[in-house]
């Protein structure tokens, strides 16, 4: 993850501070100038994202102290401060926004997550989706955990998942459920497990005389 990470935040820093860099700062500052910069919650909710914005300062510059005074799944008050960090405050200034974009976007989908966990009864598990933010996938699906949810596949190739359209084509091209799913089975490797969507409950005893892992 740590790789990922660092090319994600390499990628969002090349979008933000390409051709001249921060124009405002450093038409302002003088490189010498320090800063202590304080990350404060201004809602509750689940803390994540602390590892990527901590890269976020040592990428712009890595002599920038960083201070978390939490982790990530803790529960935050509205108005707690979370993180210090302290250095160039040009480069402090260049890289806040960008760290507070990653810590609102995965603290947000940890406190929904959250939020969501606790209107179910605890053998229940909330499980996240593929339809994350192109090339966030693996920060975003991290922040599900934190907020106490379970990821599904991270990509097509973690397991197989029947939906709607599938269905629909298999009935269309006169395939069973059945069929289909046997058809499957005789590719795949034996230790992959099969998941079918079912908009019915006929759909779901069809699932299961074919025996499906997963419905």
């Amino acid at each position: 993850m740590k790789i990922i990470m660092q090319k994600i935040v390499q990628q969002a820093l090349q979008e933000d501070l390409s051709f001249m860099g921060d124009l405002t700062s450093n038409s302002l500052l003088d490189f010498d100038q320090e800063m202590t910069f304080c990350f404060q919650s201004r809602q509750a909710g689940i803390l994540a994202g602390l590892k990527i914005a901590q890269e976020v300062f040592y990428q712009i510059n890595d002599q920038i102290q960083f201070e978390a005074l939490c982790q990530d799944g803790n529960v935050l008050k509205s108005g707690q401060v979370f993180a210090k960090v302290k250095g160039s405050a040009l480069s402090i200034l260049s890289a806040e926004r960008l760290a507070l974009n990653f810590l609102q976007r995965l603290s947000g989908i940890a406190t929904l997550t959250h939020q969501m966990v606790q209107k179910v009864p605890k053998e229940v598990r909330v499980c996240d989706t593929r339809k994350t933010t192109p090339n966030l996938r693996v920060v975003e699906k991290y922040a599900v955990r934190m907020g106490g949810g379970y990821n599904h596949r991270f990509n097509l190739s973690d397991c197989v998942l029947l939906k709607d359209n599938h269905l629909a084509l298999c009935k269309k091209a006169g395939l069973s459920i059945q069929a289909a799913i046997q058809h499957i089975r005789n590719q795949i490797p034996h230790s992959m497990k099969i998941e079918m969507e079912a908009d019915s409950i006929d759909q779901v005893k069809e699932a299961l005389i074919a025996k499906v892992d997963l419905i």
